[in-house]
């Protein structure tokens, strides 16, 4: 018997050695994996889709909704848009009664984009006043209803948008938003299959040419935390995080990521604060 064993016992040991692991996995992800799940309906339905589909679906409504509620800042009218819920709640029947699997793989993209983004609002607006999305942890909970099934957030980042099986497109972290300050800004306007590919350019050129998600740091660079916490989405597409953030950033930061990689990176604090337009300039 070691030190530990006699001083703790063997289940005081297993205990601390367990809340280490826990402690060490917290601190290198604190998001769950994305995976695919090939015998999941929706999934079927999306991969239909991508591979044959063809039809568009209109995010008319939901455009007006956020060009109305939505700051350039990326800060929302919580508040006005809480008075406005029966126009939300319009969009999401919509998105309820959509036949996914008729839809083109940009339009399923766009679409999937604005679901999560849209059931975000209405989750904070069911709840609002709020201080922070945290306090009421909406993730894991299958509220959302996407063509005919009820399924999470959780479910819609990480089973559908996020798996390289299916878009394999590691700008949509900047394109779908947790109602939060340190969240990629929210767009003021909705995605469309049309558009997808610039508005995706947009929004990851927005963020990273931003000094609160991308700044110089001593000799490297400091960066939001996305970049931290969906570090494989990033580095199994493009090698590195470097090699994802340069064609975006300013010139200045392009040099320290060019002479230091990622090895120069650090990553800033997350503010989980709400996105509120009442806890900020209104511009």
């Amino acid at each position: 018997m070691n030190f530990c064993e006699s001083r703790w016992g063997r289940a005081g040991v297993c205990f601390l050695l367990l809340t280490a692991t826990c402690f060490t996995l917290m601190l290198s992800s604190c998001v769950p994996a994305r995976r695919v799940d090939l015998d999941d309906p929706l999934t079927g339905d999306v991969q239909k889709g991508i591979a044959s589909g063809e039809s568009t679906f209109s995010h008319a409504g939901f455009d007006a909704l956020l060009r109305k509620h939505v700051r350039e800042t990326g800060r929302v009218d919580y508040a006005g848009l809480v008075t406005d819920r029966e126009t939300l709640s319009a969009y999401l029947r919509s998105l309820a009664g959509a036949n996914i699997a008729s839809l083109s793989r940009d339009e399923l993209l766009a679409f999937l984009i604005n679901a999560y983004n849209a059931y975000t609002l209405d989750v904070v607006t069911r709840n609002y006043p709020l201080e922070s999305i945290k306090e009421i942890d909406p993730w894991a909970t299958p509220f959302c209803e996407v063509g005919g099934y009820t399924v999470s957030l959780n479910d819609i980042e990480h089973k559908l948008l996020r798996p390289s099986e299916l878009f394999d497109d590691p700008r949509m972290h900047f394109a779908i938003n947790c109602a939060s300050i340190g969240c990629p800004f929210l767009r003021p306007g909705a995605y469309d299959g049309e558009n997808i590919d610039r508005q995706l350019e947009e929004a990851v050129s927005n963020c990273l040419t931003d000094s609160r998600y991308a700044k110089a740091d001593g000799n490297g660079v400091a960066v939001s935390k996305i970049l931290n916490w969906f570090k494989g989405d990033f580095t199994d597409k493009h090698g590195s995080l470097s090699g994802f953030m340069k064609p975006y950033v300013s010139p200045d930061i392009r040099s320290r990521l060019e002479k230091n990689g990622d090895g120069g990176v650090r990553f800033l604090d997350y503010d989980w604060n709400l996105n509120d337009t009442a806890t900020s300039p209104k511009s």
